[in-house]
């Protein structure tokens, strides 16, 4: 990440010596994400398992599964796949306590922007899974 902020400086400092305002403007954006993300790498570990809030509303013999955040298609598809009803409906971008991206395990050996700023360990998103399994007992 120190590799990425110094990379970014210098492009702040290309495009300026340019005049090119608008690749100084993107150089200085991505500047202040990678800095950002250095700082929270910089921060201390905090061993407190994040939350996340899922709700499942039943309509019949249908289910609507909502959670806040952005989880990756294959979390949703595993989890209408789980689902003993006949039709299930899956929403990312709900109301709820947690949020951010939701990798899968899969995923997190390409990094990159999600990768980088998910408040998710490996693993969360099959617990995820797991736990929102169990959960279409409770409203069955």
């Amino acid at each position: 990440m120190e590799a990425l902020v110094a990379g970014a400086k210098a492009k702040v400092a290309e495009a300026q010596s340019r005049g090119d305002l608008w690749a100084k403007h993107q150089a200085e954006a991505r500047l202040r994400r990678f800095t950002d993300l250095l700082t929270a790498w910089r921060r201390p570990f905090d061993p407190t398992p994040a939350a996340l809030e899922v709700e499942i509303l039943r309509i019949g013999e249908s289910a609507i599964v909502a959670m806040p955040g952005e989880p990756f298609a294959e979390i949703g598809f595993a989890i209408k796949k789980a689902s003993p009803f006949p039709t299930t409906l899956f929403c990312g971008y709900s109301s709820g306590r947690g949020g951010g991206y939701i990798p899968v395990e899969s995923e997190y050996a390409f990094g990159g922007y999600e990768i980088q700023i998910t408040p998710y360990g490996v693993g969360a998103a099959e617990k995820l899974i797991r736990e929102t399994a169990n959960l279409f007992e409770q409203v069955r």
